[in-house]
Parts: structure tokens; sequence; C-alpha cells
């Protein structure tokens, strides 16, 4: 078979990656690798402009496990962890309010269980102030998933 490539500037090969059939294995300073023959264009090539560039200044900047566990957080904070909430309870009706607080306390409950569980080190080693921060935070999250529905 012939493989045909349109000529288009829109969508420019970065090079061309050949590979043996077999799997062949050669020494190299950094120690044995595979056999692969790569060859970039030239708009792709990496002179001396990039190997230029400067190193990145040391940040002094530091993150608290609070924060960190703020962020971990956020990340739990989902509309699939949403409807698996609902789908322990059963549906909830518009305005029935005792039902959206049982949904609520249920999906913090979980976020808090997944967030220990992941990062169980963190959590025990924050003070209870930070813990009753962050599951304010999660609160917070929280409402403002359940305000989109």
């Amino acid at each position: 078979t012939r493989l045909f490539i349109k000529n288009s500037t829109a969508n420019k090969a970065e090079g061309v990656v050949i590979k043996p059939i077999k799997t062949l294995y050669v020494n190299t300073k950094k120690g044995v690798t595979r056999a692969i023959v790569k060859s970039k264009t030239k708009e792709f090539s990496e002179d001396s402009k990039y190997h230029a560039a400067e190193k990145w200044e040391q940040s002094n900047y530091e993150i608290t496990k609070l924060e960190l566990l703020k962020y971990e957080a956020q990340s739990l904070i989902t509309e699939a962890r949403l409807n698996n909430a609902i789908s322990k309870i059963g549906q909830v009706k518009q305005g029935d309010k005792a039902r959206v607080k049982e949904v609520f306390n249920l999906y913090v409950l979980d976020v808090l269980d997944q967030l220990k569980e992941n990062n169980e080190e963190d959590i025990k080693s924050i003070t209870s102030q930070e813990m009753e921060a962050l599951t304010n935070e999660i609160k917070k999250q929280t409402n403002t998933l359940f305000n989109r529905f």
C-alpha cells in the first residue's frame, strides 16, 4: 500500500520516527536502550535557542498541608460524586429542604472520607482548627456545586 499525504500547511509533521519491526537494543552512555531513529523537520528542530533557556528561579513559596488538602478536596467535588450521593438516598424533589440537607451532608462526608483515604498522613498531621477550616472549605465548594443544580 502507498501512503498519500495531503500537502497542507495547516497540519505540519514534527518529524519522522523509525522503529525496527523486531526490537533491537543498543548500548549508549545512558545505558541500554531501544534502537529508534528520529528526524525532526527544520521548523521543529531544537537548535541552540532552546538550549540557551534560563532555568527558573527557585521559589521560596511553600504550600501548606492545609492548602494542599484544600486543592485535593476541590478535585473531589464533582457532579459524578453528587449523582452517586443522590443514588444512595433516591431522587430529591425541588423544595424538599430536609432531603437536600441529607444529600449535602452525605456528599461532604463522602468527600472527607475519600480525602482521608487518599491523604492519610497529611490529615493526621493537621490541627483540629485546620481540619475545621478544611471541612468548611469543602462545605463552601459543595454549596457552590449544589447551587448549580
